[in-house]
């Protein structure tokens, strides 16, 4: 295959980002990929019916420069995953998407020297977070991310949330978590099945004491319930912390579900971090028509905030 024959047309030179949708495609035009030698963003997708025969190792450190890493994949073993990102020393930011199942016969041999890692960190499985996020937590070069944001629908999601926290509690200043799944307008549109969720118990949480540098907190509210939110805050410990941000779904504001005293709870919370930190929350919501409008039930929720106008409510952009 002859691509670009006369070097002074070639993008080569000047592409920094890189979008590979096609992986079969891309592997057969390995060797002229190589000629793209300035990328540093890369967003690979590589699901396919036959994807357990795909191999990463033609693109392995095939973009020295590459700084920024998006991975989909489905049932090829995460620890092939895992073989390729550690193949690009300078990576800073990281974003997987795994909608397979996990495979418990799937070893990993960590190698010895691992990425930069010191930019952002996004996670979604459809089976869970901890498993990827056990591979990241056993990479010898630690992780120094400073903004994480996780998706979990899983138990275990939020443990794992803890550990993430803390191993980069010298570096962490944002931090977003999801509870279940978040909607179209967070994931790609090929993670868009929600038939295998599992739901994370409403006594579950984390632990945010070791993010002590920590500025900004987000989180997206997808199921009835918050306590898991007033439960974390209750664990922050920085003072750094400007932003308290929410995102409920219409699911999350049910009125038929009684988890109003859950919602009264976070609102005398939120008002105390006021009048320690003097945050004003923000409650960013989408209005639905057929659905529960937030404006009419802010002064149920967030009674206090409410009545001292100390809330922000914001319409999400369509």
């Amino acid at each position: 295959m002859k691509t670009f024959p006369d070097p002074s047309t070639s993008p080569a030179d000047y592409t920094c980002t890189l979008k590979v949708l096609d992986i079969w495609a891309a592997t057969a035009a390995s060797h002229w990929l190589r000629a793209f030698r300035q990328v540093v963003r890369l967003h690979m997708v590589t699901l396919a019916t036959d994807e357990d025969q795909i191999s990463l190792v033609p693109f392995h450190g095939l973009w020295p420069a590459l700084r920024s890493l998006r991975l989909g994949f489905d049932s090829i073993p995460p620890s092939k995953v895992f073989d390729f990102m550690c193949s690009f020393p300078l990576l800073e930011d990281l974003m997987l998407f795994h909608i397979g199942h996990e495979n418990t016969s799937d070893i990993w041999i960590t190698p010895s020297t691992s990425p930069k890692l010191t930019g952002s960190l996004d996670l979604g499985a459809m089976w869970g977070i901890w498993p990827t996020a056990r591979r990241l937590l056993d990479l010898p070069n630690g992780l120094h991310f400073t903004r994480i944001a996780l998706v979990c629908v899983h138990g275990a999601d939020l443990d794992s949330t803890t550990d993430l926290v803390s191993e980069c509690s010298d570096t962490l200043e944002y931090l977003s978590v999801t509870c279940n799944f978040p909607g179209m307008h967070h994931w790609p549109l090929f993670l868009i099945d929600t038939s295998y969720l599992h739901s994370v118990p409403s006594t579950s949480s984390f632990n945010l004491s070791a993010a002590t540098k920590l500025k900004d907190l987000t989180f997206q509210c997808t199921r009835p319930g918050v306590r898991w939110i007033t439960a974390a805050l209750q664990t922050t410990e920085s003072k750094a912390l400007q932003r308290i941000a929410l995102y409920p779904e219409d699911a999350a504001l049910d009125p038929s579900d009684g988890k109003y005293q859950e919602w009264q709870d976070l609102d005398r919370l939120l008002l105390q971090f006021w009048t320690s930190h003097s945050i004003r929350p923000r409650v960013v919501y989408e209005p639905d028509e057929e659905g529960v409008d937030l404006t009419d039930l802010a002064p149920i929720l967030f009674p206090e905030l409410f009545r001292r106008r100390l809330i922000d409510l914001v319409e999400r952009p369509s």
